[in-house]
């Protein structure tokens, strides 16, 4: 039943989904065979349609490590400001720029923990890729770790 409207439209080169709805309505024949006890309406092939589709998408679990404490980020700025203050820097620096720039790009406890700027603020985190169908249901979800780089031969 799934594959009836992308069979029907482009064997039969129909249009849209309303001309084989129509099809089907008229058809006996066509529905027994696909075994249709009503003619599914036009919203039902949609949602054919969009399990079809797949989407990838990277995210990540918030790792408990101290480069995420926002105190972590507060020390090093307040560093960089009293650094600022003893060589007499300008009042164009900016020490949030040059706080966030020294920010380890991946975890101390853990190498495989990296930065990432997520919902608005940087954070450290285990990236993972989730593969989903257009009705957002979860296909795969893969963690990005040093197997997952090996398999696939990507070096960073």
């Amino acid at each position: 039943m799934i594959y009836l409207d992308s069979l029907y439209l482009t064997y039969f080169s129909l249009p849209k989904d309303s001309l084989l709805i129509l099809f089907l309505k008229y058809s006996k024949e066509l529905r027994d065979f696909y075994e249709f006890t009503k003619v599914p309406n036009t919203l039902e092939f949609t949602h054919f349609n969009l399990a079809y589709i797949s989407i990838f998408n990277t995210s990540g679990i918030k790792a408990y490590i101290t480069e995420n404490n926002p105190l972590f980020a507060h020390r090093i700025i307040v560093q960089l400001n009293a650094y600022a203050k003893a060589m007499n820097f300008d009042k164009n620096y900016t020490p949030y720029k040059t706080a966030y720039k020294n920010i380890p790009f991946h975890a101390s406890a853990n190498p495989a923990i990296k930065q990432l700027y997520i919902n608005g603020h940087f954070c450290h985190i285990f990236k993972f890729g989730v593969i989903t169908n257009g009705l957002g249901i979860t296909i795969d979800i893969t963690f990005h770790n040093e197997e997952f780089m090996d398999v696939h031969q990507i070096s960073l």
